[in-house]
């Protein structure tokens, strides 16, 4: 019996490639940038994984006759054509739980930088001005501060468990959430700008869609507290940046910590970057040695899913 094609176009954890061939199936691990070798390669293939910061075009779909699923290796699809795969009857599954407590932890672990002065501390003591830096810290401590979730799925209701047990009051606004569904001590409200006006912390946990691209605007950063600080560990577009940096600046509020960018790789002549109340990451919250291994695991766990006929775990479309 001929065995299933599996085509990988992207460098990914063993964990994931080794469960594939466990499981029976022909595994073409062959990463390459040009998207014209995928093309090449999944004409004859079941199932391909795909990498959540790349993506698949839709020419890429087009050439392939066979296929039944993409298994997308991580949470975010904004660069999988998932329209078209949709409309070629592809089954698209990602990995909501593979990195959700890198993320989470991550997001905390920014909270608790600015809150601290952690950066400023770190580099002035460095340059030796040891007294001078002591004595104008601006850390704060964030128990009984209040932290406002925009959305609250499994990343964010992580963060809300992190802060509330460090004494944070947690308040959170998602358009699609259950009622019901979130942890007791979550006060849910009505619109996004209750939360933007009463938050100390406004971390940020919603996809990059239509809807949401450039969504925190000069409006929404104006009814924060200029003591408070903004965090994004989702997705660079849902920020407009100019908007940002204009506040900062200005002083109207303390400080961001920022993990993913509109453009990516950042553009070193990026202003933000040059605010002293800014912490910058490649966009690598949820890339733990842990979180990788299981990020590629859950994408080959939703392919073997389609292809041996059973509902898969974790469906972006065709739910």
């Amino acid at each position: 019996m001929e065995r299933l094609k599996v085509f990988i176009g992207q460098e990914v954890s063993d964990s994931g490639i080794n469960y594939l061939k466990e499981k029976g199936y022909e595994v073409v691990y062959a990463p390459s940038k040009n998207f014209e070798d995928w093309a090449k390669n999944i004409a004859d293939a079941s199932a391909m994984m795909t990498r959540s910061s790349v993506g698949c075009p839709a020419f890429v779909l087009e050439a392939a006759k066979n296929l039944k699923v993409i298994g997308n290796y991580g949470v975010g699809v904004d660069k999988l054509d998932v329209k078209k795969a949709t409309e070629l009857g592809i089954q698209v599954t990602n990995g909501p739980l593979s990195n959700m407590i890198s993320v989470a932890e991550y997001t905390m672990t920014l909270i608790l930088a600015l809150a601290t002065d952690l950066a400023r501390l770190d580099s002035e003591t460095r340059k030796g001005n040891w007294t001078k830096v002591r004595d104008t810290t601006k850390a704060m401590e964030i128990n009984q501060r209040v932290l406002g979730l925009v959305g609250i799925g499994n990343i964010g209701s992580r963060v809300a468990e992190y802060a509330h047990a460090f004494g944070m009051e947690v308040i959170a606004y998602d358009a699609y959430a259950k009622p019901g569904s979130q942890h007791a001590f979550i006060k849910m409200m009505d619109t996004v700008e209750e939360v933007f006006s009463q938050a100390d912390v406004v971390s940020l946990h919603v996809p990059l869609t239509s809807e949401t691209r450039h969504w925190v605007d000069k409006r929404l950063l104006s009814l924060m507290k200029e003591t408070s600080f903004i965090i994004n560990c989702a997705r660079g577009g849902i920020i407009e940046e100019q908007d940002l940096y204009d506040a900062l600046e200005a002083g109207k509020l303390a400080g961001a910590g920022l993990n993913c960018f509109e453009q990516e790789p950042i553009d070193l002549a990026n202003p933000l970057l040059t605010l002293e109340n800014v912490i910058v990451g490649p966009h690598s919250a949820g890339q733990t040695k842990d979180s990788i291994e299981r990020m590629s695991l859950h994408a080959a766990i939703g392919i073997d899913e389609v292809l041996s006929g059973k509902k898969p775990s974790w469906p972006v479309n065709f739910r």
